[in-house]
């Protein structure tokens, strides 16, 4: 999401990151974070449908074909947003981390690169 805050000559857009999860049958097996949940949306939609799209063969995108073949909208549960891109980013991995030591790899997603080197 985006807000604008005027200062004296220029408007400055400030964007928000949303760090959310995506569910199968009542079970989280997504975590990811956006600027935009609508775009984003859009972009998992595509990706899983779309025989095309590069990532259309990760694992999320074909257990959630074997349970829902037929086209349908992935939905995106917003956990926690942030100011800071950095923030989220940490937040995420945090969640998917604690996933993986915890709930014993429910997730279908590899762990991401643990570094703040690309944020």
């Amino acid at each position: 999401m985006k807000t604008k805050t005027k200062t004296k000559h220029k408007t400055k857009v400030k964007h928000t990151f949303t760090v959310y999860s995506i569910s199968i049958n009542g079970l989280i097996r997504y975590i990811g974070r956006t600027s935009n949940l609508k775009v984003r949306t859009r972009q998992h939609r595509n990706a899983c449908y779309n025989p095309n799209h590069k990532e259309y063969n990760k694992q999320f995108y074909q257990e959630f074909r074997k349970i829902y073949p037929e086209k349908r909208d992935i939905i995106l549960t917003p956990i926690k947003t942030f100011n800071s891109k950095t923030d989220s980013k940490r937040y995420e991995l945090y969640l998917i981390l604690h996933n993986y030591f915890f709930e014993k790899d429910n997730l279908f997603q590899r762990i991401p690169n643990i570094s703040d080197k690309f944020l």
